[in-house]
C-alpha cells in the first residue's frame, strides 16, 4: 500500500512524524478482533476452535498492527532518504533495535508480574511520546502531538489500567459463568488466572476455559481407583498435570499414603492457588510437596523416588505440551519410580468409534510408552489411562481390579469398587488395544514413536484437528503419505530449483551483461531476502524447540530469546553495511561466508542439541541473527544499484523478508518439525539457505548503478524454465510419493511425456497439456492403495 503513487499516501508522507499514532487505534481494532475470535465465526466456548477456521481469523485478527508496520517501514524509507539520505539498511537496523528494546522490556515486565493492560498502555505512552520529541527537537508546534501524550498518561497514573483490566477479567470470566462469582485474578509468566466459587466448587478460568475445579471429587476419586487397583501397596505418589490439585487433594484422604508431589505445567500455579484457596480446600495438606521450577528440569535435579507417578496432561496439541509424551520424558520418569513402581497416562480416545487420525494419536502414546516400561495395560474410554512399569502383575480383569482395591483402608470412601467392572469392558479394551496395534503394524518404524527429535504426537494431533475442521480427509491423508515416503520431495524440489538458476544465469550472462549494463537482478535480491528470512525464522523455530526440551517452559523467555536475536540482527545489519560501505569487492563474498557459517550453525546445533547449557543457546541466537542480518544490506545495495528509490526497495526488502518469515515459520512449526524432526528440519533449512550460492556471484557482478530498476526484458525464457521447473517437481514428487506404479499411472506417466515432448501446436498449448498431464499423474502416484484421490485435493501443488 505505502509504495503506491496515489496522492493519499504522499500526504502521509509529509506527515510521517504524526503516523506511528495510527498503532493506537490499529491496536484497539487488534484487541477487539482477538477477544471477539469467538462471536465474529460463531464457534462457541465450549467448542475447540476448527483449525480451518482458525487460521484466516488468526490472519485477520493481527492484520492491523502488521499493516501499520508494513506501512510505516516503506514510508520510513521514503521520508528518511528525501530528508537525509538513509538508506534503507539502517531503518531495518532501528527496526531490529526497537524489537529488541520492546521484548527484553515486556518479558521483564511480565516477570514482576505486571498486567497486560498496564503493559499496553505503557507502550501506547511510548508511541505517543515519539511525534512529540521530534517535533519538539525541531522547535516546531507540538501541542497537536502532546494532546495523546497527556491523555494516555493521565489514563495510566490514575487507575485506568486498572479498572481496564477488572473489566476485560469480568469479561472473560462471564462467557464461562456467573459474572457475580467472580472474586479475583493472579498472573503467572505463562497466564492469567481468573478464581471464584460457583455452586460450592472453587473455579479456576485460564487459557479461555475453565482448567482447574476443586473440589473435582468424582473425576480425581476414579483416576485414583484406576492406578490404585494395579498397584494397592503404593505409598508415595508423584501427580503432573493441569488441573491435578483435587487428585492430590483425595490421594491425602487415604490413610496408607506417606507423600504426595505435585508438579504443574505452570510452575508459578500451584503454590499462588494455594494462596488464594479457601480454608476448607487447604487442610490436611502438610504432606504435599509442590516443588518449585519447570518439571522436567525438576525430574533432572530431583532424587525422589514414587511407587506410583500419575501424568494427567491436556493432549498433546503444541510442541510444548508434546515434551510431556516422549521417550525422553518417560524415561526421565523411570528414574523416579521404585523398582516395582508404576506410571499411569491420561491420553484422549473416542467414545465408541475412532478415526484413523484418533487412532494413530492414541497409538504414540502406546507404543512410546512401551519402548521404555515392559509392561502395559489400557483403561479405555473417552478418558484414556495406559498404566506401565517393568514388573509383572498388570491387569485388565475387572473382578480382579475391584477386589485388589477393596482390600485397600478406605478405599470404598473414595471409590465404589464395583465401579471399576464398568470402567474395564473388555469389549472396549480389546478394540481399542488391537487399534494400536494395527497401527503400529501398518507404519512405517518410527511414525508412531514420539521423541524429543520428531515430535509425533503433534502430528497425529494436528492431523486430528485437520480432520475435526471439516472436509479435510484428503490433508490428514496427504501428510501421512508424505510422512511415509515424501523425505526427498522438498530437497529435490530445492535441488530443482538451484539447477534451474543455474543454468539460467550461465544461458543469459552474454545478453544480461550486455542488455543490461551489468545492472543486478531483482528477482535474485528478493529471493536472497526470502531465503534467508525462511531460513531465519525457521531455524529460530527449531532453536526454540530445542531450548525448550533442555529447559522446559519457555513462556518467560520466548520474548526475551527474540530479543537476543533481533539483537543480533541489528548488529549484523550494522557490520554488514559498514563492510560493504568501505568496498564494493565485499559484497560479492560476504553473504558466502554469512551463508556458510549459519550452516555450519544449524549443524553444530543439530549435534548438540539439548546437551549444552542456556550460555550457548543465547550465543546460537545472538550468531543466527547476526548471519540473518547481513543479507538486507547486501539486497540493499543491489537494490539501489538497480535504481530503485528508496521507498520501492524497503517496501521490497520488507515484504520479501516478512512473506519469507511467515513460510519458513509455518513450514517449519506445522510440517518439518512434526513429520520429520528437528534433524531434517535444519539439514533442510540449511540447504534452503545454500541455493544462493549459484546467484550470489551474478547478484555481486554489478558495481553500478542504473538509472532504472532492471528487469528482465523477455519473459519467454523465465517462464520456459518457470514451466519447466513446475512440470519436472511434479513428476519427481509422484515418483517419490508412490514408487511402485500401476498400469493406470504408467498410461497417465506416458501421456505426460509425449505431451511435453510434443511437437504440435504452440509453446503455450504444449506447456499447458504436459502440466495438466503432470499434475493427473501426480494425482495418481501420491493416492494411497485402495483410496481415491480428487484434483482438488492435490491442485495446490
Amino acid at each position: 500500500c505505502a509504495r503506491s503513487r496515489l496522492p493519499v499516501v504522499q500526504v502521509l508522507t509529509e506527515r510521517f512524524e504524526f503516523l506511528p499514532l495510527l498503532y493506537l487505534p490499529a491496536f484497539v481494532l487488534q484487541w477487539w478482533l482477538i477477544s471477539s475470535a469467538r462471536e465474529i465465526t460463531g464457534v462457541q466456548r465450549y467448542e475447540i476452535f476448527p483449525l480451518f477456521t482458525m487460521l484466516p481469523v488468526t490472519f485477520l485478527a493481527n492484520a492491523p498492527v502488521s499493516l501499520c508496520t508494513g506501512m510505516l517501514f516503506t514510508l520510513g524509507c521514503r521520508w528518511l532518504g528525501t530528508r537525509s539520505g538513509t538508506p534503507v539498511a539502517k531503518v531495518y537496523i532501528w527496526e531490529c533495535v526497537g524489537s529488541f528494546a520492546g521484548g527484553t522490556t515486556v518479558t521483564y515486565l511480565l516477570s514482576r508480574g505486571l498486567a497486560a493492560e498496564t503493559l499496553v498502555l505503557g507502550a501506547a505512552l511510548l508511541v505517543a511520546l515519539a511525534p512529540a520529541a521530534y517535533l519538539l527537537g525541531r522547535k516546531r508546534s507540538y501541542m497537536a502531538a502532546a494532546i495523546p501524550v497527556l491523555t494516555i498518561a493521565t489514563a495510566l497514573f490514575t487507575g485506568t489500567s486498572g479498572r481496564w483490566e477488572r473489566y476485560n477479567n469480568l469479561l472473560t470470566w462471564r462467557r464461562l459463568l456467573p459474572p457475580e462469582t467472580l472474586q479475583g485474578s493472579f498472573t503467572t509468566p505463562e497466564t492469567k488466572y481468573l478464581y471464584g466459587e460457583y455452586s460450592g466448587q472453587f473455579s479456576v478460568v485460564s487459557w479461555e476455559t475453565v482448567t482447574d475445579t476443586i473440589p473435582d471429587t468424582e473425576h480425581a476419586s476414579e483416576v485414583i481407583a484406576i492406578h490404585l487397583a494395579q498397584r494397592p501397596e503404593a505409598r508415595r505418589f508423584l501427580v503432573a498435570g493441569r488441573g491435578t490439585f483435587s487428585i492430590c487433594r483425595r490421594l491425602l484422604a487415604l490413610p496408607q499414603v506417606d507423600a504426595v508431589t505435585w508438579l504443574d505445567p505452570d510452575p508459578a500455579y500451584p503454590p499462588q492457588l494455594r494462596r488464594v484457596l479457601p480454608r476448607r480446600f487447604t487442610s490436611g495438606l502438610e504432606r504435599l510437596e509442590t516443588p518449585a521450577g519447570d518439571i522436567r528440569r525438576w525430574l533432572v535435579q530431583s532424587r525422589a523416588k514414587y511407587d506410583m507417578i500419575i501424568l494427567n496432561f491436556p493432549d498433546a496439541t503444541t510442541l510444548a505440551l508434546n515434551h510431556y509424551f516422549t521417550r525422553e520424558f518417560f524415561l526421565q520418569v523411570k528414574a523416579h519410580l521404585n523398582p516395582a513402581g508404576a506410571i499411569g497416562v491420561r491420553f484422549a480416545a473416542g467414545a465408541n468409534y475412532m478415526s484413523e487420525e484418533r487412532v494413530n494419536t492414541g497409538a504414540t502414546v502406546f507404543h512410546t510408552l512401551r519402548a521404555v516400561f515392559a509392561y502395559s495395560v489400557i483403561k479405555p474410554g473417552e478418558e484414556s489411562w495406559l498404566v506401565a512399569y517393568d514388573s509383572p502383575g498388570l491387569t485388565t480383569a475387572p473382578a480382579v481390579l475391584r477386589d485388589r482395591f477393596a482390600a485397600i483402608e478406605g478405599a470404598d470412601r473414595l471409590y465404589p469398587p464395583a465401579g471399576l467392572m464398568s470402567l474395564y469392558s473388555p469389549q472396549r479394551n480389546e478394540y481399542q488395544s488391537n487399534g494400536y496395534e494395527k497401527a503400529g503394524d501398518g507404519a512405517a518404524k518410527g511414525l508412531l514413536l514420539n521423541t524429543e527429535r520428531a515430535p509425533k504426537a503433534l502430528l497425529h494431533e494436528l492431523l486430528f484437528a485437520a480432520r475435526e475442521s471439516g472436509g479435510a480427509a484428503w490433508l490428514g491423508k496427504f501428510i501421512r503419505t508424505f510422512a511415509l515416503r515424501g523425505f526427498f520431495v522438498v530437497p529435490v524440489g530445492l535441488l530443482l530449483f538451484s539447477l534451474l538458476r543455474t543454468l539460467f544465469h550461465l544461458n543469459h550472462r552474454g545478453a544480461r551483461d550486455a542488455a543490461l549494463d551489468g545492472s543486478p537482478s531483482l528477482f535474485d535480491s528478493y529471493t536472497l531476502v526470502f531465503t534467508t528470512g525462511a531460513a531465519g525464522m525457521g531455524g529460530i523455530i527449531v532453536l526454540m524447540y530445542l531450548y525448550q526440551s533442555a529447559f522446559g517452559s519457555i513462556f518467560l523467555h520466548v520474548g526475551l530469546l527474540s530479543a537476543i536475536y533481533m539483537l543480533g540482527l541489528a548488529a549484523g545489519s550494522a557490520a554488514s553495511a559498514r563492510l560493504l560501505a568501505g568496498s564494493t569487492r565485499r559484497s560479492a563474498w560476504l553473504p558466502v561466508y554469512a551463508i556458510l557459517l549459519q550452516v555450519i550453525l544449524y549443524g553444530g546445533m543439530t549435534l548438540l542439541g539439548a546437551k549444552v547449557g542456556q550460555a550457548v543457546f543465547a550465543a546460537a541466537f545472538a550468531l543466527s541473527g547476526l548471519l540473518g542480518g547481513v543479507y538486507v544490506p547486501v539486497a540493499a545495495r543491489h537494490l539501489k544499484a538497480a535504481g530503485l528509490p528508496h521507498d520501492t526497495a524497503g517496501a521490497g526488502i520488507e515484504a520479501a523478508d516478512h512473506i519469507g518469515g511467515a513460510v519458513g515459520g509455518l513450514v517449519t512449526g506445522l510440517l518439518l518439525i512434526p513429520v520429520f524432526g528437528t534433524i531434517y528440519g535444519l539439514a533442510l533449512l540449511a540447504l534452503l539457505l545454500l541455493t544462493n550460492l549459484i546467484a550470489l556471484r551474478p547478484l555481486a557482478g554489478s558495481t553500478g548503478v542504473g538509472s532504472a530498476p532492471q528487469h528482465d526484458r523477455h519473459l519467454a525464457g523465465p517462464t520456459g524454465y518457470i514451466l519447466f521447473g513446475l512440470v519436472a517437481f511434479v513428476l519427481a514428487a509422484g515418483l517419490l510419493l508412490r514408487r511402485e506404479g500401476t498400469e493406470e499411472a504408467q498410461q497417465a506417466f506416458l501421456a505426460f511425456s509425449r505431451a511435453a515432448a510434443g511437437q504440435g501446436g504452440s509453446l503455450e498449448q504444449r506447456c499447458a497439456l504436459a502440466h495438466g498431464k503432470a499434475l493427473q499423474y501426480f494425482v495418481l502416484e501420491s493416492n494411497l492403495p485402495g483410496e481415491k484421490a480428487s484434483v482438488q485435493g492435490y491442485v495446490f501443488m
